[in-house]
């Protein structure tokens, strides 16, 4: 068996700084393996063709590379930065691309950073021993350019940019998102049954109506709906010909969006756990700073069983990334508040670069030069604790749930 590294791990890939950091791939069973970076070097056994070394942390670097040996073979990966790393995790509108923007053609122009670096997970809905659906090939991290960033995350894109121009530091984006995706699709079987009407709802429910389906019968309804789709992209194609001029929201008020959802069984990417083992696990154990969240709009239909969802998917990835990894979680609505006071004129656009340190209120006055701007936070602000501190109190609640009766009593004297 040939030694490799993990399909994430390429060159121009970046690394977190000042953190233990992952490297893992596969080998011949009892071969050592060692690997140098950074005037660092550790060596480990392959066990069950599976190795992991864990590394002290880096320090922030532009120019480094990466050796792994076994003697006998030798892996060279250079061009390396060494910064921070953030997952960008959820559905369609973490997963909406730079190139679908209004924005795309001013911002492509200036877009050129050679320590912004971005890949992908390839989107896998399905795989076995014998298939791979779809076949996508790994790309690798990409640099950013005016190329390859029309394959960027948006959001991801305009975080790092702003990042970058404030702390001036490598940065590192990960893409383990997919459109349509309920929460349920990004946890193990474990975490869905931990509780019992999420159980009830989201696992049972599925696999129960797909418990007599033939692959023959999932085959044939899979053609299907895959015609349906293709006929939708050629009159997309055809609108975006016809109007090159409009934006992706017009073409949605036009041509309507996506046939969705798609047939139920066992390659359905939809499935419960599904998306979890094959794209969240194969990138698990990268260490990286933080996790950008923005999902839930397909969990409209479960909503009052969400704030419980979220919290099962933040604890089964920290288990699995063996770190309690802060999860930012895109608040939409404070968005739209914002976009609506900008529509009836109460504040202009956004016209000044703040630092993202700026304490709100504050910054939302240097953001737009108006007192209004501070006002609009200020609303939001409130907003925000009105609809988010009952999660705090169930959270606090669970975590004093799972705490013995002494470490309570610590917890009481320690305030």
């Amino acid at each position: 068996m040939k030694l490799r590294l993990a399909e994430i791990f390429t060159s121009r890939m970046v690394l977190q700084h000042g953190k233990e950091i992952n490297i893992f791939g596969t080998g011949e069973t009892n071969q050592q393996v060692t690997i140098t970076i950074q005037g660092q070097t550790a060596t480990t056994t392959i066990i069950n063709n599976n190795w992991l070394i864990t590394l002290p942390a880096l320090e922030i670097s532009t120019d480094e590379t990466l050796i792994v040996s076994t003697g006998l073979e030798t892996i060279t990966l250079s061009n390396i930065l060494i910064g921070d790393v953030y997952f960008l995790a959820g559905q369609s509108n973490i997963e909406f691309k730079f190139k679908d923007c209004d924005s795309v053609k001013v911002d492509q122009e200036v877009c050129y950073d050679r320590y912004l670096r971005y890949y992908e997970v390839p989107q896998i809905e399905y795989e076995d021993e014998n298939i791979k659906i779809p076949p996508i090939r790994n790309q690798g991290w990409q640099i950013c350019d005016n190329q390859t960033i029309n394959d960027f995350s948006a959001i991801g894109y305009y975080l790092a940019y702003y990042l970058r121009h404030d702390i001036d530091i490598p940065i590192g984006l990960i893409a383990v998102n997919k459109g349509g995706t309920s929460g349920s699709c990004w946890i193990n079987e474990t975490y869905l049954q931990k509780n019992q009407e999420i159980k009830k709802v989201y696992y049972d429910e599925y696999y129960q109506a797909i418990m007599n389906q033939t692959e023959a019968q999932e085959d044939l309804e899979i053609a299907k709906y895959k015609e349906r789709v293709k006929q939708y992209r050629q009159k997309v194609a055809l609108y975006q010909q016809t109007y090159p001029e409009r934006n992706m929201s017009q073409l949605k008020k036009d041509v309507g969006h996506t046939p969705w959802p798609g047939p139920r069984g066992k390659k359905d990417f939809c499935r419960p756990a599904g998306l979890y083992y094959t794209m969240f696990k194969k990138i698990c154990q990268y260490s990286g700073k933080a996790v950008i969240w923005y999902q839930g709009e397909e969990d409209t239909k479960n909503a009052y069983l969400y704030h419980q969802l979220l919290q099962l998917v933040i604890e089964n990835w920290r288990e699995d990334m063996k770190a309690q990894i802060p999860f930012i979680i895109v608040q939409p609505l404070c968005f739209y508040i914002a976009v609506f006071f900008t529509k009836i004129g109460f504040i202009p656009v956004v016209c000044n670069n703040v630092p993202w340190t700026v304490p709100p209120i504050i910054s939302g006055i240097l953001f737009t030069g108006t007192i209004a701007g501070g006002l609009v936070q200020l609303i939001n602000l409130v907003i925000s604790m009105a609809i988010y501190y009952p999660f705090v109190k169930i959270a606090d609640k669970m975590e004093l749930d799972k705490m013995t009766e002494t470490e309570k009593l610590e917890a009481v004297e320690t305030k």
